[in-house]
């Protein structure tokens, strides 16, 4: 059996999410339909202590658990938005002007916490399957592992 500490950082991608909202635009019906982009991309960065139990064995089973730091990047994109006066080729009429906001970041603290199994191939080389959850009000995220690693 056997304690020791991790440190962990990881960034995603930029992600998106696309939601309809409406608005009341002249010469329409009310309640016209428009676009919205959300991209959000995440920074975390943990600290874990790591139970690794059954010593002396090529598979060793662990529990962590420790504290965890976000920082979420956030920005919205509106798409102009325009339709052609139908029947007739005319320059089309716009209906929502486009929209960039400036990025915004949110800081929060949090808990981690995980589980797996490590199988060792050699005395300091180990193939690693786990996952780890954490929560940082109001985020939550889950992580599946899968590699291979090398203890030093």
């Amino acid at each position: 059996e056997n304690f020791k500490t991790e440190v962990e950082y990881a960034i995603s991608g930029e992600g998106s999410t696309y939601r309809q909202e409406f608005r009341t635009v002249p010469g329409n019906p009310p309640n016209y339909p428009y676009g919205v982009e959300s991209l959000h991309r995440l920074e975390q960065a943990s600290i874990r202590m790591v139970w690794q139990f059954g010593a002396n064995r090529w598979v060793h089973p662990y529990l962590s658990g420790g504290f965890v730091g976000d920082r979420e990047r956030r920005r919205i994109h509106i798409p102009e938005q325009y339709q052609y006066v139908s029947g007739r080729s005319s320059d089309p009429v716009v209906r929502v002007t486009g929209f960039d906001s400036d990025p915004t970041l949110e800081y929060r603290i949090g808990v981690t916490a995980g589980a797996g199994v490590k199988a060792y191939i050699s005395p300091n080389t180990f193939f690693n399957v786990g996952a780890i959850g954490s929560y940082s009000r109001p985020a939550a995220t889950l992580s599946f592992l899968a590699g291979f690693g090398l203890d030093f």
